[in-house]
């Protein structure tokens, strides 16, 4: 059966092992949830959007979060690497805005689309985005940037990618290997939008070796060295 219109609106973590955990099971669909206003401390994984059976993968309808504000401790996991956001299932809209990813102390990513949630991805595993809005992001790392960081990855295929609103600032130290978009083996972008965009830093804004992005349209986006 589906859940649809629930709204979770200020929530304060410490410490947290994970932090808020969308799981759809069987085909009902998980719609018009808005998660606001999350702030406090985290280890390593924030928020996780996954299918909980192998035997389906998972509907997400209009998910939104909003005002989040978690700063990463040192993780206490060791299966999986750490990160903000995990993406998985069939997703037909997803919004994050107001994203601050503050000093996090290594190169976790801010974004995974696209991997399974741990072990051998299934065949029931693979992820399929149709829109994903990303406005209003944040990143501060000012001292010791780890290299080789990839805030927002994706193996997976997405119809419309939008980035808007995005400061990135970074120690110079940390430049090799680091970008803001990565689309690496699995991923098929149509659609990649970049606007509005000041970073420091940064390798390049985006990369896609081993992925596919079909049409990259950018409006104001900078990257400036600064050693």
């Amino acid at each position: 059966s589906d859940i649809t219109d629930f709204i979770i609106d200020g929530v304060t973590l410490k410490g947290a092992d994970q932090g808020i955990r969308l799981l759809s099971c069987g085909e009902g669909k998980l719609d018009r949830v808005f998660i606001c206003n999350v702030t406090g401390t985290y280890r390593s994984f924030g928020f996780i959007i996954n299918p909980w059976v192998e035997s389906h993968g998972g509907n997400y309808g209009n998910i939104v979060f909003d005002g989040i504000d978690l700063r990463p401790l040192k993780p206490n996991y060791t299966y999986m690497p750490p990160f903000l956001f995990k993406l998985g299932g069939n997703i037909e809209n997803l919004v994050l805005k107001n994203i601050f990813h503050i000093n996090p102390g290594d190169s976790r990513r801010i974004l995974e689309a696209g991997l399974p949630y741990e072990g051998t991805m299934r065949e029931s595993d693979k992820t399929y985005i149709k829109s994903l809005l990303i406005d209003g992001l944040h990143i501060v790392e000012e001292k010791d940037a780890p290299a080789g960081a990839e805030y927002l990855y994706f193996c997976c295929p997405a119809e419309q990618v939008i980035i808007r609103n995005v400061e990135v600032l970074r120690d110079y130290s940390g430049i090799l290997g680091s970008y803001l978009v990565k689309a690496d083996k699995g991923a098929d972008i149509h659609s990649l939008t970049l606007s509005q965009i000041s970073a420091q830093n940064l390798e390049n804004i985006i990369s896609f070796p081993y992925g596919s992005v079909h049409i990259v349209h950018q409006n104001a986006v900078e990257n400036d060295i600064k050693p």
